[in-house]
């Protein structure tokens, strides 16, 4: 993944695609050792539609991932305004 090459260390990225996709990235991601996880659009969990954030850190907190989670939800209801 070229991924690597752009995202700093402790840094994190987010992408929207179709579940099938989403979950192959996931796969890649998770063999690579990165921490992802895979949220519902704001179309709600029965559209195909998902996103995974994807965090290249060696260690995952507890109060990053909630931040992370949080700026995920704020993006989510930016773009659907």
């Amino acid at each position: 993944m070229e991924m690597r090459q752009i995202l700093r260390p402790h840094g994190s990225t987010f992408m929207r695609d179709y579940v099938d996709i989403i979950v192959k990235v996931e796969d890649i991601t998770n063999k690579i050792r990165w921490n992802a996880k895979i949220f519902h659009s704001e179309k709600g969990p029965s559209h195909p539609e998902k996103i995974l954030l994807v965090d290249y850190s060696d260690e995952l907190t507890t109060v990053i991932s909630t931040i992370k989670y949080s700026i995920c939800q704020i993006v989510l209801m930016l773009w659907s305004a």
